[in-house]
């Protein structure tokens, strides 16, 4: 909810949440400086918060002046917050995220607040999809909301179309179809994953503001963990040596008998030869592990790219300490490190311009009211 001044109403604000069982409250034009006493207040009070306040210059910070702007996110007791790093903080926007974990359940919800003063520019929709790119691959469920200042309820315009493009090239689904603003414009959004079931958003006018509430109830559950176990040697312990010599001595080499076998039992010959030769020296073992999600920008290129550095890794550490600086191993595993990294964050970078669909993990659960 856009809040306008959360010291001047932190009273009508705690009796509202508790009469709507309102667990998460998500709020932006806070009003408030990082010590306010409404903060300390709501910290006294048992309350988790992560808030964000609008950054201001030494004078400004001096003077008496309000600190408008500022987003936060408030639980109330039992409901525990651990923010979330977003790396570089934006400028075209004011945003907060954090982790909400009630139990053994949890979801990221990221509050976000765009200045109505400010024009519409590609920086914004550029900077609001490098937050979603940061955490759109969380096993969590993740829920965005806030007052961006786009009439979305103006479906031809071009702002409008970007936005719901950029909201659905990272799989998120509005759920609001209703005026959230006095002036009839709908101004506030609440996103949550489409493969998810979509809540049911209320539009509430409280009377503390010109904006409405907005509260919906949401699947908080941890998405229950794939496991796959696939069947892999250990090539390490390989040798081409005693592989070449025992394949000199197997039924490969014995050309004799091959006149009278057709091709099929000459294909299936060598598979078993082979097969039986690799068993022998690296024999297969079955490995259990997690499946994680990750970026569709993260291909094979970037995967061999990180093998190879681990792999000078290893081979540095046989030959002693990685931060040496007279070892050849260590010098190139440092080099190839470099340009890993390098070419790691180029793709992010990339993935900002070209946003894609990413694999997701279906979840669902207990219900928390937001």
């Amino acid at each position: 909810m856009n809040i306008r001044s959360l010291t001047s109403k932190l009273n009508s604000l705690l009796l509202e949440l508790n009469y709507h069982s309102v667990d998460v409250m998500l709020l932006c034009e806070t009003w408030h400086n990082a010590d306010s006493v409404a903060i300390r207040r709501l910290r006294a009070e048992g309350y988790s918060i992560v808030e964000s306040a609008r950054p201001r210059t030494r004078r400004a910070d001096e003077s008496l002046g309000v600190n408008h702007g500022g987003v936060a996110i408030i639980a109330a007791a039992g409901v525990r917050l651990s923010p979330v790093n977003i790396g570089r903080q934006p400028t075209t926007l004011e945003c907060v995220v954090a982790r909400v974990l009630s139990g053994s359940s949890s979801c990221v919800v990221i509050a976000v607040y765009r200045p109505g003063s400010a024009a519409i520019t590609a920086a914004f929709f550029a900077e609001l999809a490098d937050i979603l790119d940061s955490l759109v691959t969380s096993a969590d469920p993740i829920v965005l909301a806030g007052d961006v200042n786009i009439k979305l309820e103006r479906t031809s315009d071009p702002h409008t179309i970007e936005f719901s493009d950029k909201q659905t090239g990272y799989g998120l689904a509005k759920h609001v179809s209703g005026a959230t603003q006095n002036a009839d414009g709908t101004l506030d959004v609440e996103c949550t994953r489409d493969d998810l079931p979509a809540p049911a958003v209320d539009i509430i006018d409280i009377g503390l503001s010109d904006h409405r509430l907005l509260r919906w109830s949401s699947s908080l559950l941890r998405p229950t963990p794939t496991y796959v176990t696939p069947v892999r040697r250990c090539w390490r312990s390989f040798y081409p040596d005693v592989i070449r010599t025992d394949l000199l001595v197997s039924t490969l080499c014995d050309v004799q008998p091959y006149n009278d076998l057709d091709r099929d039992v000459l294909a299936l010959l060598y598979d078993s030869t082979i097969t039986g030769l690799f068993d022998r020296q690296v024999p297969t073992r079955s490995v259990t592990c997690r499946r994680r999600p990750s970026s569709l920008w993260f291909d094979d290129e970037c995967r061999m790219a990180k093998r190879n550095v681990r792999r000078l890794a290893r081979a540095a550490r046989r030959e002693g300490p990685l931060a040496s600086s007279s070892l050849s191993a260590a010098t190139a595993w440092r080099a190839k490190r470099l340009n890993y990294y390098d070419g790691y964050n180029t793709r992010i970078e990339q993935s900002a311009l070209t946003p894609t669909s990413h694999i997701r993990v279906d979840c669902g659960g207990p219900s928390m009211n937001c």
